[in-house]
């Protein structure tokens, strides 16, 4: 049956019909508004002033509804602040479903038998850095150590019970501050026991002004493209997994994101036939990158309306359409580098445990 699922959506993605008839096979949903981080990059606390955390009687609803086969918990918040996110991950389980959750690391050792009670498939860890100073200077908080010790714990841990969930997956977004340490970084992630590492190209599109200087005001193609290659000789030999390759391929679309270029390459957007977000309050957007937008992008109310409704509504239609054409109607689709099938499955090898797999 999941396989017959993913098929369809395979097709739907190339065939682009306006209607897409059954539900996406994979889902974003934010479990928090709430962070004990203040992140230059992220706009989090001039967006939520009043931060709260996903019901798991809410979780459940949009579950029932949509019934996908991968689930990522990840918002604009810190997902183990959620006191419900380990009988989240149970609930999907139930369903049939592989989850995903992105931290940032600072309750791995509160909440580590949770998640393993959980059967979590895929733990993704953003770091950024190599060192306590770099950390601090990016997060603005001395959290370094005791994610470094919450990863070695959880590793520890899988070790004595001699099982290989979750998946662990180290974060980097590549800036300024931290640009010449990502060939270390792979070394660190490998020696931490991790199984993959996945950098990610900057997005300073909503960052707040005063921090675009400190985040990428001295980055050049060539510092980045340097310190990639290096980094890929670095994991090519430790045998360790990256997306550096994939990256290198594509980095010249990504480089545009940097300069905030509008992408004018014909790359069709995959998401309206393959995935949604849908945000605390129950908005149904595009992708995670309308996250933090509550003005624009909404294709609905999972609450107010039945998620299929609004998946096949004329909004969503009308946004099918124009991608279809090869138009990119928001400004955050201006500058996006679109996902495609061939993104997806080459996504896997760094995906352990979480795209393959029933």
């Amino acid at each position: 049956m999941n396989s017959l699922r993913f098929f369809k959506a395979g097709l739907r993605t190339l065939s682009k019909p306006s209607k897409a008839g059954d539900t996406p096979v994979h889902i974003q949903i934010e479990p928090t508004t709430a962070c004990n981080l203040a992140c230059k990059s992220c706009p989090h606390p001039m967006v939520f002033k009043n931060p709260a955390h996903m019901k798991l009687e809410v979780f459940k609803k949009i579950i029932d509804q949509i019934q996908p086969l991968r689930i990522t918990l990840s918002g604009i918040g810190e997902p183990l602040l959620n006191p419900q996110i380990d009988q989240m991950i149970v609930y999907a389980h139930k369903m049939g479903t592989k989850v995903n959750l992105t931290t940032n690391g600072t309750f791995l050792k509160r909440r580590r038998e949770d998640l393993f009670n959980a059967k979590l498939d895929l733990l993704s860890v953003s770091i950024d850095a190599t060192n306590p100073e770099t950390y601090q200077a990016i997060r603005r908080k001395d959290e370094f150590e005791g994610i470094l010790e919450g990863i070695r714990t959880v590793v520890q841990r899988k070790q004595e019970l001699k099982i290989d969930f979750p998946k662990i997956r180290t974060h980097f977004v590549i800036q300024s501050a931290n640009v010449a340490q990502m060939a270390e970084f792979v070394t660190l992630s490998a020696d931490l026991g991790t199984d993959a590492v996945h950098f990610q190209p900057l997005d300073i599109i909503d960052v707040v002004a005063p921090n675009k200087d400190f985040l990428a005001g001295d980055l050049t193609y060539e510092r980045i493209i340097t310190a990639m290659k290096e980094a890929l000789k670095v994991a090519q030999r430790l045998n360790f997994v990256t997306n550096l390759k994939e990256l290198l391929e594509d980095f010249d679309l990504y480089w545009k994101k940097y300069n905030r270029r509008t992408q004018d390459e014909d790359i069709k957007c995959i998401m309206p036939w393959f995935s949604s977000y849908i945000n605390l309050k129950g908005d149904v957007k595009p992708c995670c990158s309308f996250g933090v937008h509550d003005d624009i992008g909404t294709m609905g109310n999972v609450f107010e309306s039945g998620f299929k409704e609004i998946w096949n509504s004329t909004a969503y239609e009308e946004l099918r359409h124009e991608m279809k054409n090869g138009e990119r109607p928001y400004k955050i689709c201006k500058n996006c580098v679109p996902r495609t099938l061939v993104d997806i499955a080459r996504a896997s090898k760094f995906s352990p445990g979480f795209i393959k797999g029933k």
